[in-house]
C-alpha cells in the first residue's frame, strides 16, 4: 500500500497552509526538516515553492528531484533531474545521471535508463562504489526488462475497475467469493478519515468494503473496527472463518498491525479474536493473512507477512500450519523464496499448487512485481516473474486467481491509475481485473540449470534447447544468452522430447507428455546440465582486430581482451565495405556473407567460450584440481616477423589479464598459488598460410579479408590437470 504517501499528504497540506508567507530560507528549512522526518511529500512541496522563487538554483532543483523520487512522483523527478543534468553546474552533482536513469526505469523507459546507467559508469565508475555496483545491476535489469516486454502476454486482458470500486485513494487486497449465487468482492480502501487525538488533523484509515455483483463497494459494518485500520480479508476453505488485519498508528506516519479472525455462524460474523503468540509478535507488524493448503500433510496453512526478527529482509512471508480451530504451529520463514527486500501479499492457488507473491527483491520490472512458485513434491520450485502486462515498472501486488485459474484481480499504482495527486502521478493502488484466454495449446516452460558435484543448481543461460515431437517431428531449436527460460505452446496430449546442449556441459534431455500435470497452467520442464571435461575447449579461438592490442613493440600489455572486443565488433560495417570494395555479383555476395558470418558467429563465439571456460575452471580449482592452459598467439603476415611474434605474445597477455580479473578476481588467487597456470607460446606469422597477403598497399586482402581476420587470434592448444 502507498499508505505513507496518503498520510503525509494530509499532514503536509496542514503544514503548507501555514507556510504560504514564509521566505525562501524558511521553505528550504522546512524541506530539510521534512526530509529528516521522512515526510517526502512536504519536502517536495516546500522545495517546489523554493524552485519557483529561485528556478536557477541547481542545489534546490536537485533536492526537489530527490524529494520527488522519494515521494514516488517519478514523472516530476525525471523533469527536475533532467533540469540539473542540463544546467551549467551539472558536474557538481555526479549522481544525477544515475538517479535520472533510476526514475526513467521506474517509468518503464528502460532503453533510456540503460543508456544513462552506461553513461554514469563511463564517467563516474568507482567514485561511489555502491552506486557503481547498483548501476551495473540495473543495467542487467533494464536489459532483461526490454526482452521481457517484447514477450508480453498480448492475449491476457486487463480491466481497471471503475469508480464503483476504485477511488483516488488506495484500494487493495481483493478477495473474490460466491455467496448465495451472488458474486462478492471484498477489498480494502484507505479512504476514510478519523482522529484519535483532537489536537492533530484527521488521518486516513483503511476499511473493508464489499462489492456485490460489480456494484458500488459498501463498508462492511460487521467486520470493521471504527477506531483502527481494518483490511486484508481471507477465508478458510470451509468459509466458516475470516482472517483479517487490524492496524493502528504508532505516531503520525508509522503503523503496526496484528492478525485477527472471526468465526462465521449462519452467515454472521462472530466476535473479533486476536491470533495468539507467536503468530502475532508484540512490537512487530503481522499482516496480510492468507489461507493456503499443504497437500502433503492435508492441512490448511496460514501465510502472512511480518517484519519480525529472523527474516531475510524487510517484510518477509511466514507460514504456520493450522492444526485445529485455535491451534497453530510455530511460524516459519519462507526462506527459500524471501529476498533481502520486501516480500508480501501471499496467495496460494490450490488447484495448481502454486504460491503467488509480490516482491521488490528479485529480478523484475521495477518496484513490486508479482511472482509465482510451484509446490512440487514437498519443495518450492524456482520463482517465476509473471511478466507483462501483470507487472509494470511501478508497484504490482495482491494478486489472486479464481478456482479455475482463468481470471483474477491484483492492485497496481501503474500509470493510468486514479492518483490522489494527479499532477504528480504519485499514489495510489487501484484494483485491476484480468482474464486469461481459453487454453487451446499447452504452455510449456523449459528451464536450464548448471550442476556440479551435488552443488545447488544454478540458472544456466545460453543453452541450445531442442524441442521435437516424438517420434519423428520437426525439431524447434532455440538459444538465448539472456535467460534460462524457454516457453513453448504445444498441442495437448502428445509426446515430446526436449534436450539442452552447451559447450562445456554434458547434454541433458527429457521425454514428456504435453498434458502432464494437467492442473497447472504451465508445465515446467527442468534440464540439469552437468559440467563436462574442460578438454572440450581445446582449439577454441579468440579473435582480435588488426594490430590489437597495440600498436606496440612490447611483449606484454596491460590491456584486457574484453577492452578490445566491443571496438572490434563496431567495425563490422567497415570490414564489409573494405573487403567487398570493387567487387560485384557473386564475388561481392560471398565476401559480404563471409565477413558478416565472422562478426556474427566467430568473434562472439570466441568470447563466450572463453567466459564459459573461466567459469568452469573456477569449479575445478575450487574442487582442489590444478590446471594448466597453454595458448598460441597468431597474427596475419602484414608486419615483420619479429613484430608479429611480439603481437602474438601481447594477445596472449591480454587473455591472461582477463583470467586475472574474471568475476572480481576469483581465478587470480589460484594463479598466484600456481594451481592455475596460463602459459604462453607465440608463433606470430610463421604459421600463417602463404596465401594470405602481407602487402600493406592492399588492405582489402591483408587486413579486411576473411582469411586475414581468421589469423588474428589466440588459440587454446593444450589443457592439463
Amino acid at each position: 500500500m502507498k499508505r505513507h504517501y496518503i498520510i503525509t499528504i494530509f499532514f503536509s497540506l496542514f503544514l503548507l497552509t501555514g507556510a504560504s508567507a514564509q521566505t525562501l530560507k524558511a521553505y528550504v528549512k522546512g524541506a530539510q526538516e521534512a526530509f529528516d522526518k521522512k515526510d517526502y511529500y512536504s519536502a517536495y512541496n516546500f522545495l517546489r515553492i523554493a524552485h519557483e522563487i529561485e528556478p536557477n538554483n541547481t542545489l534546490h532543483t536537485y533536492n526537489l528531484a530527490e524529494a520527488a523520487r522519494y515521494y514516488a512522483a517519478f514523472t516530476m523527478a525525471e523533469k527536475y533531474y533532467a533540469e540539473v543534468d542540463s544546467s551549467a553546474k551539472a558536474a557538481d552533482f555526479p549522481a544525477t545521471n544515475y538517479w535520472l536513469a533510476n526514475v526513467k526505469e521506474r517509468l518503464g523507459k528502460y532503453q533510456e535508463a540503460l543508456d544513462l546507467y552506461q553513461i554514469y559508469l563511463s564517467e563516474h565508475s568507482g567514485e561511489d562504489e555502491e552506486l557503481s555496483e547498483e548501476a551495473q545491476k540495473h543495467i542487467d535489469i533494464c536489459t532483461w526488462a526490454l526482452v521481457e516486454i517484447e514477450n508480453a502476454d498480448t492475449l491476457l486482458t486487463l480491466e481497471h475497475l471503475g469508480p464503483e470500486v476504485n477511488t483516488t485513494f488506495s484500494e487493495f487486497g481483493a478477495y473474490a467469493t460466491i455467496e448465495n449465487e451472488d458474486s462478492l468482492l471484498y477489498y480494502s480502501s484507505l479512504r476514510f478519515l478519523g482522529k484519535n487525538d483532537v489536537a492533530l488533523p484527521e488521518k486516513p484509515y483503511a476499511k473493508i468494503l464489499v462489492s456485490k455483483n460489480d456494484s458500488i463497494g459498501v463498508v462492511d459494518t460487521l467486520i470493521n473496527d471504527q477506531n483502527f485500520h481494518t483490511s486484508h480479508t481471507t477465508f478458510n476453505e470451509a468459509k466458516d472463518r475470516v482472517y483479517y488485519t487490524i492496524c493502528d498508528y504508532l505516531n503520525g506516519i508509522d503503523i503496526r498491525c496484528d492478525i485477527y479472525y472471526r468465526d462465521i455462524v449462519d452467515g454472521e460474523f462472530g466476535l473479533a479474536q486476536k491470533l495468539p503468540d507467536p503468530i502475532n509478535v508484540d512490537g512487530y507488524t503481522n499482516t496480510q493473512p492468507h489461507i493456503g493448503y499443504d497437500p502433503a500433510s492435508d492441512r490448511e496453512v496460514l501465510y502472512f507477512v511480518s517484519d519480525r526478527p529472523g527474516g531475510k529482509g524487510k517484510l518477509d512471508i511466514w507460514y504456520s500450519y493450522i492444526s485445529g480451530p485455535d491451534s497453530f504451529t510455530t511460524p516459519e520463514n519462507l526462506d527459500t523464496i524471501n529476498s533481502p527486500g520486501n516480500d508480501m501479499s501471499p496467495f496460494y492457488h490450490r488447484k495448481s499448487e502454486t504460491l503467488y507473491l509480490s516482491s521488490n527483491g528479485h529480478l523484475g520490472f521495477g518496484g513490486l512485481d508479482v511472482y509465482s512458485v510451484a509446490y512440487n513434491g514437498g519443495q518450492w520450485d524456482t520463482l517465476v516473474n509473471l511478466g507483462s502486462p501483470i507487472n509494470s515498472s511501478l508497484d504490482d501486488a495482491f494478486y489472486i486467481l479464481d478456482e479455475k485459474g482463468m481470471t483474477g484481480y491484483f492492485s497496481s499504482n501503474r500509470l493510468g491509475s486514479m492518483y490522489l495527486s494527479p499532477e504528480d502521478e504519485a499514489c495510489c493502488f487501484d484494483i485491476y481485473h484480468f482474464e486469461k484466454p481459453p487454453l487451446k495449446d499447452r504452455i510449456i516452460l523449459v528451464r536450464t540449470f548448471e550442476t556440479y558435484k551435488g552443488a545447488n543448481p544454478q540458472p544456466l543461460m545460453g543453452v541450445q534447447v531442442t524441442m521435437v515431437q516424438v517420434p519423428d517431428g520437426e525439431p524447434e531449436i532455440r538459444e538465448d544468452y539472456l535467460t534460462n527460460e524457454y516457453y513453448y505452446a504445444l498441442d495437448r496430449d502428445l509426446m515430446f522430447n526436449v534436450s539442452g546442449t552447451k559447450k562445456g556441459y554434458l547434454p541433458a534431455g527429457r521425454t514428456f507428455n504435453s498434458s502432464d500435470n494437467p492442473d497447472a497452467d504451465t508445465l515446467i520442464i527442468d534440464l540439469f546440465l552437468d559440467i563436462d571435461k574442460i578438454e572440450v575447449f581445446l582449439f577454441s579461438k579468440i579473435y582480435f582486430d588488426n594490430d590489437e592490442p597495440g600498436p606496440s613493440t612490447a611483449d606484454r600489455t596491460e590491456a584486457r581482451y574484453l577492452e578490445t572486443y566491443d571496438k572490434y565488433l563496431e567495425r563490422k560495417e567497415t570490414f564489409i565495405t573494405e573487403a567487398s570494395k570493387g567487387m560485384a555479383g557473386a564475388a561481392k555476395d560471398y565476401a559480404v556473407e563471409a565477413i558478416d558470418g565472422f562478426f556474427t558467429d566467430s568473434i562472439p563465439k570466441g568470447r563466450r567460450e572463453l567466459n564459459i571456460l573461466m567459469h568452469i575452471l573456477e569449479q575445478y580449482l575450487n574442487d582442489g584440481k590444478q590446471v594448466a592452459i597453454y595458448l598460441k598467439g597468431y597474427a596475419s603476415p602484414l608486419a615483420s616477423e619479429e613484430y608479429n611474434l611480439r603481437l602474438g605474445k601481447r594477445r596472449i597477455s591480454s587473455i591472461q589479464n582477463e583470467f586475472k580479473v574474471f568475476e572480481g578476481g576469483i581465478l587470480w588467487k589460484y594463479m598466484e598459488t600456481g594451481d592455475l597456470v596460463v602459459a604462453e607460446k607465440s608463433f606470430g606469422e610463421e604459421l600463417a598460410p602463404k596465401t594470405i597477403s602481407d602487402d600493406k598497399k592492399k588492405p582489402q586482402l591483408s587486413i579486411y579479408s576473411p582469411e586475414a581476420s581468421e589469423e588474428r587470434r589466440v588459440e587454446i592448444v593444450e589443457i592439463k590437470y
